[in-house]
């Protein structure tokens, strides 16, 4: 009995600390050959830049790499059926239904929210951060670079009177967290 109750913590705690996903995290992954249905699911991803994607949340598409489709975000049904995303669906917003993550990369499962044959269907990028860096996925935030821009902006308006201490005391605390 108190092995199975051990047994039983161990594995909430695992199910509990194990949610949350970060870029670091992702880089130190062990490469091993992992299928598809078997990788790890987290409820959030905090990328490279510091900006934190959480299922059920709102992203962008941005624009495909060329006039026809994405490069890097695909139509998937099965490891079977998928193929590039074509660009009708750019610059859009998709809702994220899974967060993954196996051999170094993490993986971004969308939601099309449609009916019809297209309902089987989701849309997947393999490699969420050069999704990002070809911006064919639109940051949820500000970039690190950015924020420091921002806050810049808002110290000069301080000092030229445009805006209180008060109001840059806040936009400063919102913006520090996310300047590397």
């Amino acid at each position: 009995m108190k092995n199975i109750i051990t047994l039983t913590f161990l594995l909430l705690s695992v199910s509990l600390f194990s949610q949350d996903l970060t870029y670091e995290m992702v880089q130190n992954q062990q490469k091993k050959k992992t299928r598809l249905k078997d990788a790890p699911i987290f409820q959030s991803y905090l990328s490279k830049d510091n900006i934190k994607y959480q299922v059920g949340d709102m992203i962008d598409l941005g624009n495909a790499s060329n006039p026809k489709n994405f490069k890097t975000v695909y139509l998937f049904r099965s490891t079977m059926n998928m193929q590039v995303l074509p660009s009708t669906y750019q610059n859009k917003k998709y809702k994220i239904a899974s967060i993954a993550s196996m051999n170094n990369t993490v993986m971004l499962t969308l939601t099309l929210g449609m009916g019809g044959y297209l309902k089987k269907y989701s849309i997947r990028t393999f490699d969420f951060e050069s999704s990002l860096t070809v911006k064919e996925i639109k940051h949820n935030g500000l970039t690190s670079d950015e924020a420091l821009e921002t806050l810049k902006k808002a110290k000069d308006k301080l000092d030229l009177g445009l805006i209180t201490k008060e109001e840059y005391d806040k936009i400063k605390v919102e913006l520090t967290p996310l300047i590397k």
